[in-house]
């Protein structure tokens, strides 16, 4: 089956969509030259084009099963032969190939030109002297596809599902990664916050430590910037603007 479609994908690709309309027999004879499959499989391809039924419906194959079943009815096909035309024509008409043939960019090729506007909140606890402190931060961000490749690379497993993710799904995916990476670095932060607190606490019922010289951690010195580089450094990204603030504690 991958490799009928992959012809009739070629065929397209050379002859442009209307040969499917306009030459129906050629495209026969070229399935079966090539012998990607067998001769009922393209027999039954060619009765679908010569009944004109995806000419006349774009979007019949969006729905398989109902495709699957007019192409029995009209085409006078097996239940077995007219399922298996029907999924070949349903993936050769997929959304991802009718935006490449009419120009359109793909779903990865928008993602991959466009930046994002994402938001992080944060929020967790410290203990200074086994009292909870609630602390937040908030961040909003602009972060641009730098690198191609490694962004591709890093989203192979998402990018083989089907039908493909689209544009927002994937900049879903972005943004859960990127949530999950700062949250641990929060968490990290209000850990060693908690310990320097805790320190300062023993310390000042021993020695005497002015006020002055002593400034308790506070939500606002975690350094989201920094963290955030450095995620879209190692994923193939570049930070466009940031406006974070955290809760002074």
């Amino acid at each position: 089956m991958n490799q009928t479609i992959r012809k009739l994908e070629e065929i397209v690709e050379r002859e442009g969509v209307d040969y499917l309309h306009n030459e129906p027999y050629e495209v026969y004879l070229e399935l079966t030259d090539a012998k990607v499959c067998p001769k009922n499989i393209a027999g039954g391809i060619l009765l679908v084009l010569l009944n004109e039924i995806l000419y006349n419906d774009e979007d019949i194959a969006d729905d398989v099963t109902a495709f699957s079943e007019t192409i029995s009815k009209e085409c006078g096909l097996n239940e077995r032969i007219s399922k298996s035309v029907a999924s070949i024509l349903a993936t050769l008409k997929s959304e991802e190939n009718r935006r490449k043939w009419s120009g359109e960019p793909s779903e990865i090729e928008e993602f991959l030109s466009e930046d994002m506007d994402l938001e992080w909140f944060g929020s967790g606890y410290w203990y200074g002297n086994n009292t909870p402190i609630e602390c937040n931060y908030d961040a909003r961000f602009t972060i641009r596809p730098k690198d191609h490749r490694l962004i591709l690379n890093n989203l192979s497993s998402y990018l083989n599902i089907t039908p493909p993710m689209s544009c927002d799904e994937l900049t879903t995916v972005i943004e859960d990664e990127i949530s999950d990476y700062l949250d641990s670095m929060f968490d990290d932060f209000l850990m060693e916050a908690e310990n320097e607190l805790n320190e300062f606490l023993d310390s000042s019922f021993e020695v005497f430590c002015p006020p002055d010289e002593y400034s308790p951690p506070s939500a606002d010195d975690f350094n989201c910037l920094k963290h955030l580089n450095n995620w879209c450094k190692k994923n193939g990204f570049m930070v466009v603007s940031f406006d974070g603030e955290g809760s002074k504690c």
